[in-house]
């Protein structure tokens, strides 16, 4: 499930005002980073593994669009995606 950008855009402010990420850039075109790995782990955790797949699932889709095979000296797709693209 997606949010809409706003609501999107405020989970992410509350989650930098909290000191839980760090904002790196000018949203739409920015770039997050958790503030401790173990918060980053706590987070991904929480996460469903049906959820987590569909995540995945929607990286791999990017990372092939916006770096195409010929680009890539191969595939190296995580074992909790059995439905990315072999």
């Amino acid at each position: 499930m997606r949010k809409p950008e706003a609501e999107l855009g405020a989970s992410l402010d509350r989650l930098i005002g909290a000191g839980l990420l760090f904002r790196k850039g000018v949203p739409p075109h920015a770039s997050y980073l958790f503030k401790h790995a173990l918060v980053q782990d706590a987070a991904y955790g929480t996460l469903l593994k049906s959820r987590l797949q569909q995540l995945h699932v929607r990286i791999v889709g990017v990372l092939e669009e916006r770096f195409p095979i010929s680009s890539r000296s191969g595939r190296n797709y995580s074992p909790i995606m059995p439905q990315a693209r072999a």
